[in-house]
């Protein structure tokens, strides 16, 4: 009997998991000269739109939790 999964290598989600992880390292290679991480650049960009938003709703937008923005934005304030 045959497995009717298919191989890992031939998955998308093992694609698109890569494709993360590269354009992950073209971004920390890109913002490295200005001190700033991926995650805090997509909190600027959200913040450069110019309508106010709460912790609460820069988290919803980029799919972060309390737990992981909060510090995340204390850094970014100091």
């Amino acid at each position: 009997m045959t497995s009717p999964l298919v191989p890992p290598e031939d998955m998308l989600c093992f694609d698109v998991y890569g494709l993360q992880q590269s354009l992950g390292r073209l971004y920390a290679q890109l913002l490295e000269p200005l001190k700033v991480t991926y995650p805090q650049y997509l909190v600027l960009v959200l913040l450069w739109e110019g309508e106010p938003l709460s912790v609460g709703q820069i988290g919803t937008r980029l799919g972060l939790d309390s737990s992981t923005l909060t510090p995340l934005l204390k850094r970014m304030q100091q």
